[in-house]
Parts: C-alpha cells; structure tokens; sequence
C-alpha cells in the first residue's frame, strides 16, 4: 500500500541577545550556539517494484497480472486526521534480464488517490494504540492493477527486536478479514540505512478455510510470508516483500498466488511553486471526483444535469492540464459521467407503472 511523506512548510529563524555594555565586563561562559532548524521541503517519494498475481484451477492459468512499475508518490497538505496522498505509477512488461530497452516501454500510466489516516485500537488488538492505514479516497473506483499492488501501510510505536502484536485486518486484496501477528526480528541494513525488520503473519491456523472474495469457494492458507523493512531512524518504510498462496479444497482447487516485491529508491525535492500548483489540481480533480458520484446517485432527473455541467468543467480542466500523465485519470472520470447520463436516459425512457 508505498510510504506517507511527512513534510512541514515551517522554518524557525534565530534572534542574537544583546548584553549591555559595561565598563569592566565579565567574562561569561558562552552559550551554545544554536543552529537554525532547516526548512523542510515537499518532496515525492521514489519507488520500483514489481508484481505478479495468477489465479489458477487444475494448473490452467484462469487470470494473471505481470508487470513493474516506477511510483512517485507525493504527500498533500493534511487535513484534520487525513494525509491526502497522490500516487503515480508507470507500468512495464515483467521481462527477464537483458531484454531489449525498446521493448521496457511504459504501457500505462495510472494516478491513484489515497487518504491516510489514524484509525483507533479494536477490542482485543494488542501492541499499538494507534494505525496508520492507508485507504483508497472516495470517489473513482481504481483500476485491477492497483487492487492487486495495494502496499499495507504500517506504522510503528518505537521499536525493539522481539516486539509482537497482534491485529485483526481486513486486507484490500486478497480481500481477507483475520487476525495477523507482527513481531520485530531485529535490525539490519537497507541501501545503507539501518531498518528493522518487521513480519506479519497469520495468528489462526492458515489450514482453516475462510472467505476469499477473489476465489470461488472458502480456501486455506498454503503461504503467507509477507516481510516489511523500517527505517530505524524516521521509521519510513524501506522495503517490503508478500508471498502469499492461497486454495480451494475442490477435487480441481482454484489457486490464488502473489508476488509483490517494493523498494524505495530515494526522494526528490519539489519547488514550492510547483507544489502549489498540483495541490490545486489534485483538489479541484478529488472534489470533481465526489461531485461526479454524487450526481450519479440522485434518483431524479435533476443528477443528469449536474452530470453534464461537471462534464465541462471536467474538460477545462483537461485543457488546463494535457500532460499526457493524467489523460487516462480524465478518461476514467469522463466515462463515469457518460455512464451515469446513460443511466438517467434508461430511467427517463422506461415505461410507467400504471398506478
């Protein structure tokens, strides 16, 4: 589910004391001197990873996903217990190495919108009293792939080698609900930075069947190795890595596997003006977003006019914005209001029930 970026706009400046002039001064043991603190900039967080996902039965492949992908994600100024989070993601075939660079051309590019928040303790969790999670914001539905990379977002309380806890969650994809045990293993390097390292387990007995929404029956647990590396110093997340397999117990199972491995590369500053700038659009872009749901949730006919206002104003602000980055966000947002117009025509083309 990627690392929130904490930023603040604020830089502390420094007032030199002066002492009165005296005519036999005294010495006086100097003060430390203190250096003003540095403003901390916004910057967007840069990742590469890679996913592959397949759902099979009898050993024939029924759906599979494989590809790479680069993310830069970019916190947005925070509003009350939410972190707006911007996620941007090229995608690019899964080859081996030493394919042909002409053949590791972006295929898509897809931007997601997330809010972070702190939800509270549920009865019966242990260890931390509050989790950060990471939910996709209201609005668009997201696209297949970003169901089956969503990264778990975790935060930890100051760790130590040993620590464990246990959680009940209800994942995102595979879409489980159950109850999961974290245990600190101990520290160790990433790229240079020492991290702790972090594994989650399943805290039931994997072999019992549960609910998975992606399969046709209840199945049971046949891997589940998911590893989480934290920076020991800002406790931003460094790594991560899941394996997970999953199957139904029929005469010919329908078996799920996961692969998702994810590496933060390292940050890149972004110009106040700039910031700026995409702090608007992706606030204009998120209110046109709830604006476009609500209008297709009205039962009158007055939700298709809505729809067809926010529909020039969703094309202004495609001509303000024609980096071909965001082209397939229009798209998705412009498809989902000539759906729900199409739906106001059905409603206002079908026959009356006599009364």
């Amino acid at each position: 589910m990627m690392r929130r970026v904490s930023f603040c706009l604020a830089a502390a400046a420094m007032v030199a004391a002066a002492y009165p002039a005296a005519a036999r001064p005294v010495r006086k043991a100097a003060s430390p001197t203190r250096r003003p603190a540095a403003a901390s900039v916004p910057h967007e967080v840069l990742a590469d990873g890679v996913c592959r996902y397949t759902v099979s039965q009898g050993g024939e492949p029924q759906d599979e996903v494989r590809f790479r992908f680069h993310s830069v994600e970019l916190a947005l100024p925070r509003h009350g217990a939410v972190t707006p989070v911007v996620a941007e993601r090229d995608y690019r075939a899964d080859l081996p190495e030493g394919a042909p660079e002409s053949e590791r051309r972006v295929y898509a590019h897809e931007v997601a919108h997330f809010d972070v928040a702190l939800e509270s303790m549920a009865p019966g969790d242990s260890g931390l009293k509050q989790w950060s999670r990471a939910r996709v914001a209201p609005g668009l539905p997201p696209g297949r792939e970003i169901e089956v990379l969503g990264l778990p977002w975790i935060s930890c309380s100051p760790p130590r080698a040993g620590l464990t806890w246990l959680r009940t969650e209800a994942l995102d994809f595979p879409h489980i609900r159950g109850r999961f045990r974290y245990q600190v293993t101990g520290l160790t390097t990433v790229d240079g930075r020492r991290a702790w390292r972090v594994e989650r387990s399943l805290a039931s007995d994997p072999k019992a069947l549960r609910s998975v929404r992606e399969l046709t029956a209840p199945a049971q647990v046949l891997q589940w190795q998911e590893t989480f590396w934290l920076d020991a110093a800002g406790r931003e997340l460094l790594r991560m890595e899941r394996r997970l397999q999953l199957a139904t117990r029929d005469a010919k199972p329908v078996e799920l596997k996961l692969e998702v491995d994810w590496a933060r590369k390292g940050v890149r500053p972004v110009a106040a003006a700039e910031y700026r700038a995409r702090v608007e659009f992706f606030n204009q872009l998120a209110q046109l977003e709830r604006q476009v749901m609500e209008a297709r949730g009205r039962t009158t006919l007055d939700g298709a006019s809505d729809l067809r206002e926010l529909q020039q104003k969703l094309a202004g602000l495609r001509e303000d914005h024609p980096q071909p980055r965001y082209q397939l966000t229009f798209e998705k947002l412009n498809l989902a209001i000539e759906q729900g117009l199409q739906s106001f025509r059905e409603r206002a083309n079908a026959p009356q029930k006599p009364g």
